[in-house]
Order: C-alpha cells, then structure tokens, then sequence
C-alpha cells in the first residue's frame, strides 16, 4: 500500500508540471495567434487607407466609389478584431465616415436617393460614435474637411 501512496505522491507533480506545459503551450499559441492577426488587420486597415485616399486623389470617381465600398466591406468583415487599439468606436466612426464620402461622391454624380441612404447609413453609426453632436451633415462636413488637411 506504501508503494502506491508513495507512486501517487510521485505522480501528482509530475502530472501536475505536464499539464500546466501543457495548457501553457495551448494559450500561448492561441494568444501568438490573436495577436499576429491583430497585426495584420490593423496593417491592413492603415494600406486601405492609404488607398482610399489614392483612390480619391488619383483615381475616377468608378474607381473611388469602389474603394469606398471595398473599405466598408473591409470593415464588416472584421468586426470581430476589435482592441484596445481599434475599439467598436474606432470602427464606427470609419464606417460613418466612408458613408458619408460615399454619399457625397453619389451627391455629385446626382444619385440623389442613393446619396441620402448612405448620409442616413452614416448617421445610423450615432449611437456607437459617441460625438456630442451627430446628425449626416456634420459628419459629412468632418470628413470633407478630412480630406482636405
């Protein structure tokens, strides 16, 4: 009976110090994992910006209308990376934003009820902006001035 307490003994540290490399290799991992994709995403979120704004200042109005949507598909599809970095706000305010320039690109182009749903599209965002003031056109007035500075 000895042998077996003593094997027990024996055992419990050992089985304990395995488990714990164990799941410290499992979580490690697993947060390598998060973080590399965090890092790509928000690499990735910086380039399509870059290229929004290519895209508006070299491109035809097709080419940046495309960008602008292409930004907000970008986006939708990674709502699920939000961090401390890039918080659910930071992406409200992006997608209100590149509503808004979406909606003034339609304005020009005289697509005017398509323009009106993408300015209510960008207001829709209010709620998780958190601006003292937000209503389409103030949002529309900060991103023109946006992209002038």
């Amino acid at each position: 009976m000895m042998n077996g307490r003593r094997s027990l003994l024996l055992l419990t540290p050992l089985l304990t110090l395995a488990l714990g490399v164990a799941l410290g290799f499992y979580y490690s991992q697993w947060r390598i994992t998060r973080v590399t994709d965090a890092a790509q995403f928000m690499t990735a979120f910086v380039a399509y910006g870059e290229f929004l704004k290519t895209q508006r200042d070299q491109g035809t109005a097709s080419s940046y209308e495309d960008a602008l949507r292409g930004r907000i598909a970008f986006v939708d599809r990674n709502k699920d990376m939000f961090t401390e970095a890039f918080s659910e706000r930071v992406f409200a305010i992006d997608q209100a934003l590149t509503y808004a320039r979406l909606s003034d690109l339609e304005q020009k182009q005289g697509a005017v009820n398509e323009a009106k749903r993408d300015l209510d599209r960008a207001t829709s965002f209010c709620p998780q902006i958190g601006w003292q003031n937000c209503a389409g056109d103030i949002i529309l007035d900060f991103a023109l001035r946006a992209d002038k500075n």
